[in-house]
């Protein structure tokens, strides 16, 4: 980056179904002064049991990459966050993307080529001072490891290969994980998010255009996002067992890039029914209604 000193930012944005208001920075209190923020990964960590819910966030400092954990604080109107501690490792080398499974758990994916493009189990404790308890590599040899996300019912881990343009998924259990399959979508996926019983991937459809947007010889890239869910309804099977007997890949976002390019990721609030598409470049967040 040019200037490092310079910090990037969290935001927030108060929305319903039907309004949406305007977005604004978040105040990182406690963070220290003269510390490096530059953030790429976050993930929200599911609360303790005293009830408090905490953000992971990938900071990438100039003298190495840490995990930021700050304390969430809501209130109807504004989003606080109290930063708690700063974890570190020296694994912690090219992380990517974030999914905890956990309070005290996450996954983390590594994409450049010197980590073997790697996804770490990573435990931890939340206090200040106490730090990584253990890193477990359980996946190798992944294309451009990207996007990592963990279906709702815990059987499912899934890593976005972005140079194969395919999602590998991977059985999880309270001894490791191990591949079953992939499903392959028409772009370079970048970002995965699980919504109810579908996975959502978001990424690039066409790479020349968007390495020309990176090197500034053009102004606007394609977005593309697609949902991925088992062909086979119904309870009692788990997610991954029901993708077994084959999967439905539709598209649920498209851009040409005017209104909305190089699309890096995709969720959705199911209690509102609305899917929020980010930028990598770009300023702007597409707000859209989402239908199950």
């Amino acid at each position: 980056m040019l200037d490092p000193s310079r910090r990037g930012k969290l935001w927030a944005l108060h929305y319903t179904r039907a309004t949406t208001e305007k977005p604004y920075p978040l105040e990182l209190t406690n963070f220290p002064a003269n510390a490096d923020f530059h953030p790429l990964g976050i993930e929200l960590v599911p609360s303790d049991p005293t009830g408090v819910s905490r953000l992971l966030v990938i900071n990438h400092r100039r003298q190495n990459t840490t995990i930021e954990v700050f304390r969430i604080q809501l209130d109807p109107h504004s989003v606080m966050l109290a930063h708690e501690t700063t974890l570190t490792h020296p694994s912690f080398v090219a992380p990517n993307a974030i999914a905890a499974i956990s309070p005290t758990e996450f996954f983390l994916s590594h994409d450049h080529y010197f980590t073997r493009r790697k996804v770490d189990l990573v435990s931890f404790n939340a206090y200040p001072g106490a730090g990584v308890h253990n890193v477990q590599t359980i996946a190798r040899n992944i294309a451009f490891a990207n996007g990592v996300a963990i279906s709702a019912d815990g059987s499912t881990l899934a890593i976005a290969s972005t140079t194969r343009a395919k999602i590998q998924l991977y059985s999880k259990n309270k001894t490791g994980v191990k591949f079953v399959s992939s499903v392959r979508v028409p772009f370079s996926v970048d970002n995965i998010a699980f919504a109810g019983d579908q996975l959502l991937a978001a990424g690039h459809p066409y790479l020349p255009e968007f390495m020309a947007l990176v090197k500034r010889k053009s102004n606007r890239a394609p977005s593309y996002v697609s949902a991925i869910a088992p062909r086979q309804a119904g309870l009692g099977d788990s997610w991954l067992t029901r993708m077994s007997a084959g999967a439905n890949v539709t598209t649920t976002f498209m851009s040409d890039g005017s209104f909305l390019g190089t699309s890096s990721g995709a969720f959705v609030d199911m209690k509102t029914g609305t899917m929020f598409v980010v930028a990598l470049y770009g300023s702007g967040v597409a707000k859209c209604d989402y239908g199950m």
